[in-house]
């Protein structure tokens, strides 16, 4: 069982971290979008 618990753990972190990176990305995208114009200033994805 505990290696089914450090197994789970360390597929837990990853899609965390997987997450967080995504997050990241999609709002520097945003940002940059907002610069060139495309989006409005506005506009918020949140």
């Amino acid at each position: 069982m505990g290696t089914v618990a450090i197994v789970g753990t360390t597929i837990g972190v990853v899609g965390f971290l997987f997450g967080m990176t995504t997050f990241v990305r999609l709002n520097r995208l945003e940002q940059h979008l907002k610069q060139k114009g495309i989006l409005d200033k506005e506009y918020s994805s949140h």
